[in-house]
């Protein structure tokens, strides 16, 4: 069968089908209070009699507000009442006959602060009102007439931003008590509670050079004086970048650096001047490559650059030369012979000495000469003593 929904006026807003378990359901604009009717209509055409239903009222309850907090008396007859609660949701503080002496709104992070005049001993309640409009339970609290002073917060550590534009805070306090952690305004941007141990850790949103106020209230609504701290930057330098290697110049005067350094860090190349030539990022494997203009002997710094825009120190490089060894030498081949007339008796072929001022071509030439120069003295002396037998038996001969 098909359902209709018509409005006060009887114009259909909304139909549906049922489906085979019996049920249906349809969305169909309305507020509350507004009168429907809901008619199924048979296979047949014939409408039955109509449903009358009346929008309700969105009566949810919210949550009574948490970790409330009042202070003594000041001056002048003020207490300050700090706690949580839902953004944007009142809250409403009323004295013990049920009259409203305060209110304001939960902010964007879930804190409220107001003060209301009341004196020790004043019971009050704190309810939170809902965007609908519904009042939560109250919160009931009493107005404070200790008014013992908690020891400071101690061993207070703020951490740097994280990424997400937050810092944690750290210190020592007395178990139990409420720690509070304010702006520079004094707004409220943080609370917790120190834990068995006399310890608490809470995280709120702060940047570098961000005064804070940490403050301890005491289970009797007192505050102690406030811890200040600021919020560091991070100074911590990266690792010279490692195994960095230089290679010698190109053809057209560029040189090849790679290296190793964290990943995602940014390099940075700089002459001797302290100009940057050439920037890279590691790689996810931990290593770099970069090209950059350069000649041998010229002095560059690699420079490696942390996420927190921290340099590091610099790894100092010079351009090679090209140290290409050439190949070996061949072996020298020595000056000619000379050969004496066949007819000559005991004619033999002598090896020529090198004339003075010849060049010696290459310096294993003159090694090679040096080596030989002994034999060659001895064959000189051999051949003088030859052509002198030579000359004794031709004498012989004419006589």
């Amino acid at each position: 069968d098909t359902i209709l929904i018509k409005d006060k006026d009887g114009n259909v807003i909304g139909t549906t089908t049922v489906d085979p378990d019996g049920n249906f359901t349809v969305t169909v604009p309305a507020k509350s209070g507004d009168d429907l009717t809901v008619i199924e209509v048979g296979k047949n055409g014939v409408p039955s009699d109509p449903t009358k239903v009346t929008v309700p009222s969105d009566t949810t309850k919210p949550s009574a507000p948490s970790d409330v907090v009042v202070s003594t008396p000041d001056d002048n007859g003020n207490v300050t009442i700090t706690g949580k609660g839902t953004p944007g949701d009142t809250i409403l503080i009323k004295d013990k006959d049920g009259n409203v002496i305060g209110t304001t709104t939960v902010d964007s992070n879930g804190n409220f602060t107001v003060t209301v005049p009341a004196k020790s001993g004043d019971g009050l309640t704190v309810t939170e009102t809902g965007k609908n409009g519904v009042p939560s339970d109250p919160a009931k609290v009493t107005v404070p007439s200790d008014t013992t002073k908690p020891s400071t917060p101690s061993d207070v550590v703020v951490s740097t931003p994280d990424s997400n534009g937050n810092v944690t805070i750290t210190g020592k306090g007395t178990p139990g008590d409420t720690i509070l952690i304010k702006d520079k305004d004094g707004n409220v941007i943080g609370t917790t509670t120190v834990d068995s141990n006399g310890n608490f850790t809470v995280t709120v949103s702060g940047t570098p050079g961000d005064d804070l106020s940490v403050t301890e209230v005491g289970k009797n609504g007192v505050p102690s004086d406030p811890a200040k701290v600021t919020v560091p930057s991070d100074t911590t330098k990266p690792s010279a970048p490692s195994d960095v290697v230089v290679s010698t110049p190109d053809s057209n005067g560029n040189v090849t650096i790679t290296g190793k350094g964290t990943p995602g860090d940014t390099i940075l190349i700089k002459d001797k001047d302290g100009n940057v030539i050439g920037t890279t990022t590691v790689d996810s494997n931990g290593n770099f490559t970069v090209t950059v203009p350069a000649k041998s002997g010229d002095d560059l710094s690699v420079i490696e650059v942390g996420k927190n825009g921290v340099p590091s120190d610099p790894a100092k490089v010079t351009v090679p030369s090209d140290t290409t060894k050439p190949s070996a030498p061949t072996t020298p081949t020595l000056p000619g012979t000379s050969t004496k007339p066949a007819s000559t008796p005991a004619a033999t072929a002598y090896p020529v000495l090198p004339r003075t001022g010849e060049d010696s071509g290459t310096a294993a030439s003159l090694l090679g000469a040096a080596f030989l120069a002994p034999f060659f003295l001895l064959a000189w002396k051999r051949r003088k003593k030859d052509e002198q037998d030579v000359k004794k038996i031709a004498t012989n001969k004419r006589k």
